[in-house]
């Protein structure tokens, strides 16, 4: 059984330079777009990372504000029944 001479062969032996080149050129755009997407995802994540870090620090710090400004109320009412009192 023999091939046509206008039918491509599945050999892959029997390509022409042309054709390796094609392979060539579509591996590395594919390895290329990959790398690209690979970036822009890993950025997305790092500015959700960095986001959440700025949301956590902001929460504790207002958490520790509310909590010295209890204590300073604690103090300045203590300070308050001190002066008041006569010895």
């Amino acid at each position: 059984m023999s091939t046509a001479p206008d039918q491509a062969s599945s050999n892959p032996s029997d390509m022409d330079g042309r054709g390796a080149w094609r392979v060539v050129l579509l591996l590395v755009m594919g390895v290329s777009l990959t790398g690209l997407a690979v970036r822009a995802v890993k950025s997305a994540l790092d500015d959700e990372a960095a986001q959440n870090f700025h949301y956590a620090c902001d929460s504790l710090q207002a958490r520790v504000e509310e909590r010295l400004h209890a204590h300073e109320q604690i103090l300045r009412s203590g300070a308050g029944v001190f002066a008041d009192t006569s010895i």
